[in-house]
């Protein structure tokens, strides 16, 4: 019988948790509530550094002398062992396409490719506020 191939990665749940109660111990007023708050946040925002540090710092801050002791826990807390940076992925979804005006003409002046589809040639805005100014 052989072992996993690799070791599991920390579980989510216990790193968040744990950095409430380690919040908790630097005197911040972390209640069960809050707690509860903060996990449905990060779970609406995502898991992102970026993310876990605004939905921390929305839900575990109460008052504004908590700041600093709450981006120094944060710091310490999420900072992997060696002090090496932490990779970031951006969560963020692609941005909209851009307009997309049907143009059944072309350079060739068919306007079909060799499909027989009309071509979509993509416009800006400034293509269209210069059409609609004439």
């Amino acid at each position: 019988m052989s072992g996993p191939a690799t070791a599991p990665g920390p579980d989510p749940l216990r790193t968040l948790v744990g950095f409430t109660a380690v919040l908790r111990h630097a005197g911040l007023a972390v209640t069960t509530e809050r707690v509860t708050a903060f996990l449905t946040a990060v779970d609406t925002l995502g898991v992102g550094r970026e993310q876990v540090h605004r939905a921390g710092l929305y839900t575990l801050c109460a008052d504004p002398d908590d700041l600093p002791r709450y981006d120094q826990a944060f710091a310490e807390w999420f900072t992997p062992p060696g002090g090496g940076g932490t990779r970031i992925v951006d969560e963020r979804r692609p941005p909209p396409p851009r307009l997309a005006a049907l143009d059944p003409s072309d350079d060739a002046g068919e306007g079909d490719d060799d499909s027989g589809q009309p071509q979509i040639h993509a416009s800006s805005f400034s293509d269209w506020s210069r059409v609609h100014a004439v």
